[in-house]
């Protein structure tokens, strides 16, 4: 669980990240924990142990050196970085808080990664969210997006396999790492 203190850190590391990524034009939204907190806790999760964006992987892609450079000049510490267009992640690091700007490709009506697939049209219907300070695009509507990826969004699940807090509609748990993932927990 996270002190007070260390979600109030970890508000200011993601609006520095924000202000690269408005700065280099680089859109983005707040979805997953970083949204579910945002709507109902209206702080981080205390027990999430990153803060995630989603891009547009089409839009990211070309970019990718140029944020990363953009990122560590402003003092960001470059975690795992993949470039593969069907995975494409750059986790960076700051004030002791893992940042993850995770790109979603787009296949037919879905926007998809190798694990994840969410319907494309939460990433075309956006809207401005208020949080810790700064206003964030999200998938409008907000709830409507928590609900198709968490079903029961409302009541907290203290929970770190996916399996266990997402729905079956968008965590493919037929893929490899996820066996792998089944097979060393066993």
């Amino acid at each position: 669980m996270f002190s007070d203190e260390e979600l109030r850190v970890r508000g200011r590391g993601l609006s520095e990240l924000k202000s690269v990524l408005d700065g280099l034009r680089i859109r983005f939204l707040l979805t997953d924990g970083v949204l579910l907190g945002a709507v109902r806790e209206k702080n981080f999760i205390r027990w999430d142990w990153d803060a995630e964006v989603s891009v547009y992987t089409e839009e990211f892609a070309p970019r990718f050196a140029e944020a990363r450079s953009a990122l560590e000049q402003a003092g960001f510490q470059i975690g795992t970085v993949n470039q593969d267009e069907k995975n494409l992640k750059l986790n960076v690091h700051k004030y002791d808080n893992k940042y993850s700007l995770t790109g979603y490709y787009l296949d037919g009506d879905m926007r998809r990664r190798t694990q994840w697939q969410i319907p494309a049209r939460f990433f075309e219907s956006l809207q401005d969210i208020e949080f810790q300070g700064q206003v964030y695009r999200c998938p409008s509507p907000p709830e409507a997006y928590l609900e198709y990826v968490y079903g029961e969004w409302r009541t907290p699940k203290k929970e770190t396999r996916p399996e266990h807090y997402l729905m079956p509609r968008v965590f493919n748990q037929q893929s490899i790492i996820h066996r792998l993932w089944r097979w060393l927990a066993s």
